[in-house]
């Protein structure tokens, strides 16, 4: 459970996180959702970043998102801009990331 939401008090188990992010992934309106590793300590990936790809409004994605508990969900890139695997984004897609502290 350390590999993603390491910090929720109330951690609701990897389970969760793959289905409601399969679920996301799989609605009409995105393109994708890529889950950003942040780093690997011991053979174990760790990541406090998903990246969204969807024509949905933030406060949509946000609400997707709130079952996991994100403490920030935002529209747009970070400062350092789109890493180099970014995929290309389809007409009318826009970037959304979510990220626990």
């Amino acid at each position: 459970m350390g590999s993603i939401g390491a910090n929720l008090i109330d951690h609701p188990g990897i389970e969760r996180f793959y289905s409601t992010l399969k679920a996301i992934r799989d609605r009409e309106d995105v393109q994708d959702i890529r889950v950003e590793i942040n780093m690997i300590e011991d053979m174990w990936p760790f990541s406090d970043y998903v990246w969204i790809f969807s024509r949905a409004n933030r406060g949509a994605v946000a609400e997707w998102m709130k079952p996991l508990g994100p403490d920030e969900v935002w529209e747009g890139w970070q400062a350092a801009g789109p890493p180099k695997n970014a995929p290309v984004l389809e007409t009318g897609m826009k970037v959304f990331g979510a990220w626990w502290d």
